[in-house]
């Protein structure tokens, strides 16, 4: 799988934005044929004297819309390989592994496919048409039109407000989404993320075999790290807050034994060094910390949040209550609450309130864990101390994943960042070919009323009235385009 499985949702999105604005162009363009096909009555009244039938009609103008899509998807698969790279380029941090998306077969294909989805859609109204007109008196005819008769203009303001319904429905998803962003943006994360440096380092059960040398190894490190100039405090932890994954557990808890397997608890668990809340500012709202005589050979201790404390002891306090990991059977050590910690966002600023631990990774080690910097002042030119001061007690680990906790709150806002600028520029595209298409439409009925206009002015109409007849006319294709896009994305969201 090349995406995340929380990326899809993205895609999706983008997907039926694109399919909205093709839509509104096949819907413009098939407006827009229809509208000038009153102009060939008389070649189609010729071909049909000479013996043309209602299919040939059809199938000429199905092959002239065939030709016009495939010169427009022909366009656009230029455009796609020129842009290709682009598009990678700036969706690589937020979808997420899609460097290996390129223009091939299978692309073509189904570029090919919506391309006769497109010449049907656009053609087939335009062919409908011209295949059930008569034409067999028009040859001498100039003062009426068969293919412009009223039943045909309404049908043409019916496609015109589809047109900006579909734009309006668009641009509303874009505006949700940007409110959805700025919400998201807004939203308090539980800690401070100001001046905090991040780095992963991952230990091998080659090096480091035994429990006790993982432990002291992280503890170690936090220690070499804390005392550098610039660095406040130190410490680790085996998932940072904020990229989107978690460690998950059961939890049996004493004082409330569950009889029913499908009511376990589940929790997030985090293995921690000394100082973790401090160093990262989460509070502490009863109890203490984690500390340095917290070991293997005390008693093993936790951590929770104020939303597990407030869910299962609402009326006394959390501290000296007991639980395990797993079952109450399994042969998992109780652990007593040492600490109540403020609630904070440890998977996404998008998840809701959860019960989250911490357990001391001097009593239970963790092969792999994130080290938390707090500094004075910007983080980032400390990085290479941080890094040598890691390296002075080990030369040959790797060191990965190296970022401010500003970056990590950027690229958990940034998907649905990205999202909503590519949605308003799908809704702009829309609302301009909408527009064009309007516009069109109303050229071609006002070139057609000459001859009606010129009488009304001829009897006294003013310039005024003429205009305000056809902004009338605009001003009611438009609202009952925005009525019908209003109650149509308002249905599909309930």
């Amino acid at each position: 799988v090349l995406v995340r499985q929380q990326a899809r949702s993205m895609l999706f999105a983008l997907c039926a934005a694109v399919g909205f604005v093709l839509l509104i162009a096949c819907v413009n363009i098939a407006n827009l044929l229809l509208a000038t096909t009153g102009n060939r009555e008389r070649e189609f009244a010729v071909r049909t004297a000479l013996g043309a039938g209602p299919r040939r009609l059809a199938r000429q103008l199905l092959t002239e819309s065939a030709l016009l899509a495939l010169f427009g998807g022909a366009l656009g698969v230029l455009v796609a390989f020129w842009s290709v790279d682009i598009l990678t380029a700036g969706l690589e941090a937020t979808v997420g592994r899609v460097s290996q998306t390129t223009v091939d077969g299978r692309a073509l294909g189904f570029t090919l496919f919506v391309l006769g989805l497109t010449s049907i859609g656009v053609g087939l109204p335009v062919a409908l048409q011209a295949s059930s007109s008569r034409f067999t008196n028009m040859i001498g005819e100039t003062s009426r039109s068969v293919l412009g008769g009223r039943r045909q203009a309404i049908r043409r303001d019916a496609l015109v407000a589809v047109q900006v319904a579909l734009a309006l429905a668009l641009l509303i998803g874009a505006g949700l989404t940007i409110r959805s962003m700025m919400i998201l943006k807004a939203v308090d994360p539980g800690f401070d993320t100001g001046n905090l440096l991040t780095m992963r380092v991952s230990l091998t059960d080659e090096r480091y075999p035994s429990d006790s040398e993982k432990q002291e190894f992280f503890g170690r490190a936090a220690r070499e790290i804390a005392s550098l100039p610039g660095v406040l405090s130190a410490s680790a932890i085996r998932t940072i807050p904020l990229i989107g994954s978690n460690s998950n557990g059961s939890l049996s808890i004493e004082e409330h034994p569950i009889s029913d397997p499908a009511d376990k608890v589940f929790v997030g668990a985090e293995g921690v060094t000394a100082g973790y809340l401090d160093t990262i500012g989460i509070p502490l709202v009863e109890g203490r910390e984690f500390a340095e005589t917290d070991s293997t050979d005390s008693t093993p201790v936790i951590i929770i949040n104020n939303f597990m404390a407030q869910h299962f002891w609402p009326d006394e306090s959390a501290i000296g209550k007991r639980v395990k990991f797993g079952p109450l059977d399994s042969t998992n050590p109780w652990m007593e609450v040492v600490g109540v910690m403020g609630d904070h966002r440890q998977t996404s600023l998008d998840t809701g309130p959860r019960f989250e631990t911490l357990y001391a990774q001097a009593q239970f080690a963790v092969s792999a864990m994130t080290f938390v910097v707090r500094t004075e002042s910007a983080p980032e030119p400390l990085t290479a101390d941080v890094q040598a001061a890691i390296w002075r007690i080990d030369p040959d680990l790797a060191i990965s994943e190296v970022a401010t906790m500003e970056e990590i709150l950027d690229r958990n806002t940034r998907s649905i960042d990205d999202l909503a600028n590519l949605l308003a520029g799908f809704g702009v595209i829309a609302l301009v070919l909408a527009l064009g298409g309007l516009y069109g439409v109303t050229s071609f009925s006002v070139s057609r009323q000459t001859r009606e206009i010129g009488v009304r002015v001829a009897l006294g109409a003013e310039q005024l009235m003429i205009l305000a007849a056809v902004l009338r006319r605009c001003a009611v294709q438009i609202l009952i385009g925005i009525i019908v896009g209003a109650v149509s994305y308002t249905h599909l969201r309930a």
